[in-house]
């Protein structure tokens, strides 16, 4: 078994720290813990550093210094460090920051020791320009010994107050990349998505010092870097299913590039942003929407923030997602428009989290594409199958609160694209809703005219006429965070209202919101139309209530009926579904005029995987083909329920006679006994006795 020389090593990479060098060094050196290393990597200093560490190893035998050819960054000097490490745990201090109290590393250790933890993490605090203790917003704060995942850490940044196990990082080559800037949170990101706990002790460690107020991303090489950080750490974060940090860190990015472009105009931003994600990324067309939205409206709206750059701390301001918006939707067979519904809505909300409800078609290949782009978009594969939109969709509105703290949940179908009546982004709209009411949109029904538009394949471009607004009756809902947190409300069948216990009837209110609609395109083309409504409306009646057949769903009824009489469908007949669909009332006249959707302010609505149209035949046969085998593995448990019963009623059976044969048995053994022949003349004078006075 392995045996460390020491139980903290202390790796310590400088570069030109003369005026801090020294308090730093002192409060390692002070720690009552005495079995440690404090291993000095000078990264080609160019002050008195070197004589510095020298003078003081000279007292201190603990010391030991390495020294580097050329200045190469804290990354690789850190890896020297790691590299002759001989400690048990690993502490990083860097050269202008200290110990705040010399029993933190005896604390720590015994605390390690303890749960054989390979991670420990303490609290981190600054100083500020004014030399006063203070806190980070993205720095956890440890109140009580605890353990939590690593997904609850935050982002990965202040690596600096945690103590590392050297045999864990050593398992999973975990080294520092070779960056300029940004090093430490890929390192940190690797240690979380690899171990199973952090364990928190409640011990202010660290002191990071933030008087210096430089700006260290000041060329073309570290911004260039500080790029592929981000890159690299979104990467690792996403494919370790580290989703809420994930979509923290991305609009982190964000921030950081319009922060980086107005306040130190460097002028290869743009270069570096393709260099990193690829020309044609979404990820630089994104920043160009963001710095325009800046330019032009930035400096007026007020909205500030206080996140703080890890490397120069300085206030930014954050004029995007002042709120988290997400939509949650259940999907089944939307091959024809799930890509549209997607790429439009995100260039409104923070997120889409998409349950698919066992689709037969293309529909969740295409949710697997477009997720690979790095979009934020968070499917779940539901393979049972049920319908059960209003359970599934109430667990969809809980985990958009609890695991990615959705401020404004949007329950949208895959059919839906919320708009607003000024022709601008909606988003405005939807980050001035305010708890506790909750919103109610109201329908805009989109009419196919199969006209010019007809092989567009972005369906809000190919469908642009839309019936008379004042048939709609059919509202959907929005919902702040605050009424699921508070009151636990479900969503109703159809996400048309939502549920909450009585007692709450006087705390939540349901407000009309006239400024938003949802633009519904349940109707798209014959194909489409013969797909959902056979493979629907056979599915239907085994999967939900009557009430919800007769309440949401007469439409899809309707129109298997129509199908089942006629035997097909045309052009004409779908304009007309389309015309009348969801509308209660026998309604003879329904007008439609043209009135296209805004895009104006869309920036990714290119479609490139809706290249097919939709196969009603084959999508209608495998649907059949996924109910027969549920139908017959359905059947499959009921025989097997019948046979076991039938061999349970068999053994009863056999015991039963086994215990009447025993009980004849006992009775004629009995009846050959001494005692029952000589008794025999009493029973039956008993019997005569009876007989005669009627006993």
């Amino acid at each position: 078994m392995y045996s460390a020389k020491y139980k903290i090593s202390v790796i310590i990479p400088i570069y030109n720290s003369e005026t801090s060098l020294k308090r730093c060094l002192t409060s390692i050196i002070n720690q009552t813990l005495r079995n440690i290393e404090i291993l000095c990597i000078n990264d080609g200093s160019t002050d008195n550093s070197e004589k510095i560490i020298m003078d003081i190893s000279k007292k201190d035998e603990r010391i030991k210094y390495f020294s580097l050819i050329k200045n190469s960054g804290s990354g690789p000097a850190r890896n020297k460090g790691l590299e002759y490490a001989e400690g048990e745990y690993i502490s990083f201090i860097d050269s202008d920051d200290f110990i705040l109290d010399d029993t933190c590393y005896e604390k720590m250790y015994k605390f390690a020791s303890k749960n054989g933890a390979n991670l420990v993490s303490a609290n981190l605090r600054l100083i500020d320009n004014n030399g006063e203790l203070g806190k980070h917003p993205h720095c956890f704060e440890v109140k009580n010994d605890s353990s939590i995942f690593p997904q609850d850490y935050g982002v990965p940044w202040f690596f600096q107050k945690n103590l590392y196990k050297s045999q864990f990082l050593k398992n999973y080559n975990i080294v520092f990349p070779d960056y300029r800037r940004g090093q430490d949170p890929v390192f940190l990101a690797k240690v979380l998505t690899n171990v199973d706990l952090v364990y928190c002790i409640p011990l202010d460690f660290y002191l990071y010092d933030n008087q210096q107020g430089n700006y260290k991303i000041n060329s073309k090489v570290k911004e260039l870097d500080y790029i592929n950080h981000y890159n690299d750490t979104l990467k690792i974060l996403e494919l370790n299913g580290f989703d809420k940090t994930y979509l923290e860190y991305k609009k982190m990015m964000h921030d950081f590039f319009i922060y980086h472009k107005k306040d130190s105009s460097i002028e290869f931003l743009e270069e570096n942003i393709k260099t990193v994600f690829g020309e044609d990324s979404h990820v630089l067309k994104e920043y160009k929407m963001r710095y325009s939205l800046y330019q032009n409206e930035g400096m007026s709206n007020g909205l500030t923030s206080s996140l703080l750059d890890e490397n120069n701390n300085k206030e930014e301001i954050d004029i995007f997602n002042p709120k988290k918006i997400f939509t949650i939707t259940m999907v089944k067979n939307e091959m024809d428009i799930i890509e549209s519904f997607i790429r439009y809505n995100l260039n409104i909300v923070d997120g889409m989290i998409i349950l698919d409800n066992n689709s037969t078609d293309n529909t969740l290949n295409i949710i697997k594409m477009i997720k690979n782009e790095g979009l934020a978009v968070f499917y779940i594969e539901d393979k049972n199958g049920k319908f059960e939109q209003d359970k599934k969709m109430t667990e969809l509105l809980k985990i958009a609160v609890d695991k990615f703290d959705a401020d404004i949940i949007l329950p949208l179908d895959a059919d839906e694209f919320i708009t607003s009546k000024y022709l601008e982004n909606p988003r405005k709209i939807l980050e001035q809703l305010e708890y506790p009411n909750y919103y109610l949109v109201k329908w805009k029904t989109y009419v196919p005219d199969f006209g010019k538009n007809i092989y567009k394949k972005f369906i809000p471009s190919q469908i642009t006429f839309v019936r008379d607004e004042n048939l709609e009756k059919f509202y959907k809902v929005i919902i702040p965070k605050e009424l699921v947190k508070t009151f636990s409300v479900g969503l109703t069948f159809g996400n048309h209202d939502i549920i909450y216990d009585q007692e709450y009837e006087n705390l939540i209110k349901g407000v009309i919101n006239s400024e938003l609609s949802i633009s519904h395109f349940p109707i798209r083309s014959k194909e489409q139309t013969l797909s959902k409504v056979v493979v629907g409306w056979i599915n239907l009646p085994s999967k939900i209530k009557m009430s919800h057949l007769k309440m949401s769903n007469f439409h899809w009824q309707n129109m298997f009926k129509w199908i089942k009489e006629y035997g097909r469908i045309t052009n004409k007949d779908v304009t007309q579904f389309a015309k009348k669909f969801a509308l209660e009332n026998d309604v003879t006249e329904i007008t439609i005029k043209e009135d296209a959707m805004n895009l104006s302010f869309c920036k990714n609505i290119k479609i490139n995987y809706t290249n097919n149209k939709v196969l009603p035949i084959p999508n209608i046969l495998q649907q059949f083909d996924v109910t027969y085998k549920k139908s017959h593995e359905k059947e499959q448990i009921l025989l097997n329920k019948i046979e076991d019963l039938t061999l349970k009623l068999n053994e009863l059976n056999n015991l039963k006679l086994l215990e009447e044969k025993h009980l004849k048995s006992k009775i004629l053994t009995y009846e050959s006994s001494k005692s029952w022949i000589i008794t025999l003349p009493l029973r039956k004078l008993g019997i005569i006795i009876r007989k005669m006075f009627n006993w």
